[in-house]
Protein backbone atom coordinates (compact mmCIF):
# COMPACT_ATOMS: atom_id res chain seq x y z
CA UNK A 1 0.00 0.00 0.00
CA UNK A 2 1.44 3.51 -0.75
CA UNK A 3 -0.29 6.34 0.57
CA UNK A 4 0.58 10.02 0.85
CA UNK A 5 1.13 12.33 3.54
CA UNK A 6 0.11 16.36 3.04
CA UNK A 7 1.40 19.71 4.65
CA UNK A 8 -1.95 20.08 6.36
CA UNK A 9 -1.35 24.34 5.32
CA UNK A 10 0.56 26.31 2.30
CA UNK A 11 4.42 26.12 3.61
CA UNK A 12 4.05 29.31 5.70
CA UNK A 13 6.93 32.01 6.06
CA UNK A 14 7.89 30.95 8.90
CA UNK A 15 8.69 27.44 7.84
CA UNK A 16 10.50 28.64 4.63
CA UNK A 17 12.42 30.99 6.64
CA UNK A 18 13.83 28.55 8.83
CA UNK A 19 14.71 25.78 6.09
CA UNK A 20 16.54 28.56 3.76
CA UNK A 21 16.98 31.03 5.79
CA UNK A 22 15.55 33.60 3.53
CA UNK A 23 12.25 35.03 2.98
CA UNK A 24 10.86 36.84 -0.55
CA UNK A 25 7.26 37.18 0.73
CA UNK A 26 6.29 41.03 0.44
CA UNK A 27 3.22 40.32 3.13
CA UNK A 28 5.57 39.54 6.26
CA UNK A 29 4.06 37.60 8.33
CA UNK A 30 5.28 34.67 9.80
CA UNK A 31 1.89 32.64 9.61
CA UNK A 32 1.49 33.47 6.22
CA UNK A 33 1.93 31.56 2.98
CA UNK A 34 4.96 31.87 2.21
CA UNK A 35 4.53 33.73 -1.45
CA UNK A 36 6.87 35.31 -4.36
CA UNK A 37 7.90 31.59 -5.40
CA UNK A 38 8.26 30.28 -8.56
CA UNK A 39 8.24 26.51 -9.18
CA UNK A 40 12.09 26.18 -9.35
CA UNK A 41 11.99 27.94 -5.78
CA UNK A 42 9.44 25.18 -4.54
CA UNK A 43 11.57 22.40 -5.65
CA UNK A 44 14.51 23.95 -3.82
CA UNK A 45 12.88 24.16 -0.71
CA UNK A 46 11.27 20.78 -0.88
CA UNK A 47 15.27 19.33 -1.53
CA UNK A 48 16.38 21.56 1.35
CA UNK A 49 13.22 20.38 4.02
CA UNK A 50 14.11 17.00 2.94
CA UNK A 51 17.67 17.02 4.12
CA UNK A 52 16.87 19.26 7.31
CA UNK A 53 14.67 16.35 8.22
CA UNK A 54 17.60 13.18 7.19
CA UNK A 55 15.19 11.94 4.59
CA UNK A 56 15.30 11.40 0.33
CA UNK A 57 13.84 14.40 -1.78
CA UNK A 58 10.89 13.18 -3.87
CA UNK A 59 12.12 14.24 -7.27
CA UNK A 60 14.44 12.53 -9.52
CA UNK A 61 16.96 14.97 -11.95
CA UNK A 62 17.71 12.32 -14.27
CA UNK A 63 19.36 14.55 -17.35
CA UNK A 64 21.84 15.81 -14.55
CA UNK A 65 24.97 13.72 -14.92
CA UNK A 66 28.00 13.29 -12.36
CA UNK A 67 30.14 15.56 -14.63
CA UNK A 68 27.74 18.68 -13.52
CA UNK A 69 29.13 18.04 -9.90
CA UNK A 70 32.52 17.50 -11.32
CA UNK A 71 32.06 21.03 -12.96
CA UNK A 72 30.82 23.26 -10.48
CA UNK A 73 34.21 24.49 -8.41
CA UNK A 74 32.07 24.44 -5.21
CA UNK A 75 31.69 20.88 -5.36
CA UNK A 76 34.86 19.38 -6.88
CA UNK A 77 35.99 17.78 -3.94
CA UNK A 78 32.71 16.19 -3.07
CA UNK A 79 32.05 12.42 -3.04
CA UNK A 80 29.96 11.01 -6.22
CA UNK A 81 26.21 11.76 -5.67
CA UNK A 82 24.01 10.44 -7.18
CA UNK A 83 20.85 12.22 -8.87
CA UNK A 84 18.20 11.64 -6.31
CA UNK A 85 20.61 12.53 -3.60
CA UNK A 86 21.24 16.13 -5.20
CA UNK A 87 20.34 19.04 -3.09
CA UNK A 88 19.37 22.09 -4.76
CA UNK A 89 19.79 25.44 -3.56
CA UNK A 90 19.85 29.28 -4.45
CA UNK A 91 23.28 31.00 -4.26
CA UNK A 92 21.95 32.63 -0.75
CA UNK A 93 22.00 29.60 0.78
CA UNK A 94 24.26 26.23 1.25
CA UNK A 95 23.60 23.06 2.25
CA UNK A 96 26.14 21.55 4.80
CA UNK A 97 27.53 19.12 1.79
CA UNK A 98 28.55 22.12 -0.22
CA UNK A 99 25.85 20.87 -2.94
CA UNK A 100 24.16 24.75 -4.42
CA UNK A 101 23.36 22.77 -8.33
CA UNK A 102 21.26 25.27 -10.30
CA UNK A 103 17.31 24.03 -11.37
CA UNK A 104 16.39 25.76 -14.91
CA UNK A 105 14.75 25.30 -17.93
CA UNK A 106 16.99 22.82 -19.20
CA UNK A 107 16.59 20.45 -15.74
CA UNK A 108 13.74 17.46 -16.00
CA UNK A 109 12.37 16.74 -13.29
CA UNK A 110 10.26 13.71 -12.26
CA UNK A 111 8.43 11.90 -9.40
CA UNK A 112 10.54 9.55 -7.48
CA UNK A 113 8.78 7.02 -5.63
CA UNK A 114 9.57 8.12 -2.12
CA UNK A 115 10.66 11.63 -0.46
CA UNK A 116 9.06 15.17 0.27
CA UNK A 117 7.68 16.65 -3.37
CA UNK A 118 5.24 18.74 -4.73
CA UNK A 119 1.34 17.15 -5.18
CA UNK A 120 0.34 16.17 -9.02
CA UNK A 121 -2.65 18.10 -10.22
CA UNK A 122 -4.57 14.41 -9.75
CA UNK A 123 -3.65 14.33 -6.36
CA UNK A 124 -4.15 17.87 -5.04
CA UNK A 125 -7.68 16.91 -6.45
CA UNK A 126 -8.26 13.74 -5.18
CA UNK A 127 -7.21 15.16 -1.13
CA UNK A 128 -8.81 18.89 -2.15
CA UNK A 129 -12.22 17.32 -3.06
CA UNK A 130 -11.69 14.19 -0.47
CA UNK A 131 -14.08 11.90 -1.74
CA UNK A 132 -16.91 15.14 -1.55
CA UNK A 133 -18.86 16.83 -3.94
CA UNK A 134 -18.20 20.81 -2.41
CA UNK A 135 -17.58 23.41 -4.82
CA UNK A 136 -14.27 24.29 -2.93
CA UNK A 137 -12.25 22.35 -0.55
CA UNK A 138 -14.54 21.85 2.17
CA UNK A 139 -17.39 23.64 1.39
CA UNK A 140 -20.11 25.03 -0.87
CA UNK A 141 -19.42 28.65 0.78
CA UNK A 142 -15.98 30.24 -0.46
CA UNK A 143 -16.38 32.71 3.04
CA UNK A 144 -15.95 29.38 4.83
CA UNK A 145 -12.70 28.07 3.52
CA UNK A 146 -10.64 30.46 1.36
CA UNK A 147 -9.49 34.09 1.29
CA UNK A 148 -10.30 35.84 -2.00
CA UNK A 149 -10.26 39.51 -2.91
CA UNK A 150 -14.19 39.43 -1.48
CA UNK A 151 -12.70 39.25 2.25
CA UNK A 152 -8.83 39.94 1.71
CA UNK A 153 -6.58 42.20 0.50
CA UNK A 154 -3.43 40.09 0.90
CA UNK A 155 -2.32 36.76 2.32
CA UNK A 156 -3.95 35.81 5.58
CA UNK A 157 -2.45 33.34 8.88
CA UNK A 158 -2.85 29.74 7.59
CA UNK A 159 -6.02 27.86 9.89
CA UNK A 160 -8.01 30.99 10.03
CA UNK A 161 -10.96 29.08 8.21
CA UNK A 162 -12.45 26.00 8.19
CA UNK A 163 -10.56 23.06 6.89
CA UNK A 164 -11.50 20.39 4.40
CA UNK A 165 -13.15 16.72 5.69
CA UNK A 166 -9.61 15.40 5.83
CA UNK A 167 -7.97 18.62 7.66
CA UNK A 168 -6.47 20.26 4.60
CA UNK A 169 -6.52 24.04 5.18
CA UNK A 170 -6.54 27.39 2.97
CA UNK A 171 -6.91 24.58 -0.21
CA UNK A 172 -9.09 26.71 -1.59
CA UNK A 173 -7.74 30.80 -1.17
CA UNK A 174 -4.95 32.06 -0.14
CA UNK A 175 -2.27 31.49 -1.97
CA UNK A 176 -2.15 29.26 -5.72
CA UNK A 177 -0.41 26.36 -5.08
CA UNK A 178 1.94 25.02 -7.17
CA UNK A 179 1.95 21.51 -8.64
CA UNK A 180 3.60 19.38 -11.21
CA UNK A 181 1.76 18.92 -14.39
CA UNK A 182 3.92 17.52 -17.57
CA UNK A 183 4.59 20.57 -19.40
CA UNK A 184 8.17 21.20 -20.69
CA UNK A 185 7.29 25.31 -19.91
CA UNK A 186 4.29 25.34 -17.97
CA UNK A 187 3.69 24.01 -14.41
CA UNK A 188 -0.29 23.98 -12.70
CA UNK A 189 -1.85 26.11 -9.93
CA UNK A 190 -4.65 25.23 -8.08
CA UNK A 191 -6.89 26.66 -4.98
CA UNK A 192 -6.83 30.56 -6.37
CA UNK A 193 -5.75 32.75 -4.03
CA UNK A 194 -6.96 36.35 -2.04
CA UNK A 195 -6.23 38.38 -5.79
CA UNK A 196 -8.47 35.95 -7.24
CA UNK A 197 -12.65 36.12 -7.20
CA UNK A 198 -14.69 33.29 -5.99
CA UNK A 199 -14.55 31.53 -9.49
CA UNK A 200 -11.21 30.60 -8.92
CA UNK A 201 -11.72 28.67 -6.36
CA UNK A 202 -13.74 25.93 -7.52
CA UNK A 203 -11.98 22.77 -7.53
CA UNK A 204 -11.91 21.63 -10.97
CA UNK A 205 -10.14 25.39 -11.89
CA UNK A 206 -7.04 24.76 -13.31
CA UNK A 207 -4.21 27.76 -14.37
CA UNK A 208 -0.73 27.22 -15.36
CA UNK A 209 2.18 29.61 -15.01
CA UNK A 210 5.37 29.86 -16.61
CA UNK A 211 7.78 27.91 -14.06
CA UNK A 212 9.79 31.02 -13.34
CA UNK A 213 6.77 33.23 -12.68
CA UNK A 214 6.58 34.79 -8.81
CA UNK A 215 3.82 36.85 -7.44
CA UNK A 216 2.21 37.69 -4.02
CA UNK A 217 -0.27 35.75 -4.65
CA UNK A 218 1.64 32.40 -5.22
CA UNK A 219 2.68 29.53 -2.85
CA UNK A 220 3.11 25.55 -2.72
CA UNK A 221 2.69 23.00 -0.52
CA UNK A 222 4.77 19.89 0.18
CA UNK A 223 3.73 16.53 0.41
CA UNK A 224 5.71 13.04 1.01
CA UNK A 225 5.03 9.60 -0.35
CA UNK A 226 5.07 6.79 2.39
CA UNK A 227 4.48 2.86 2.40
CA UNK A 228 2.41 0.75 4.55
Amino acid sequence: FIGLWVLTTPVTQGLYQEIMKENPSRFLNKQAPVEMISFWESIRFCSAFAEYLSIPCGFDFPNMKQKDLEENPQTSNQKPVQPTKISLFSGKHKSSKNNTLEVNESTKIEIATEGIRLLTLDEWMYVGRCNRKFMFSGSNFAHRVAWTRENSQQTQNVRRLYPNGWGLYDMSGNVWEWVDINDNSYKGTKGGSWWYGKNQMIQGYNATKPKNMSAVYIGFRCAKDFKN
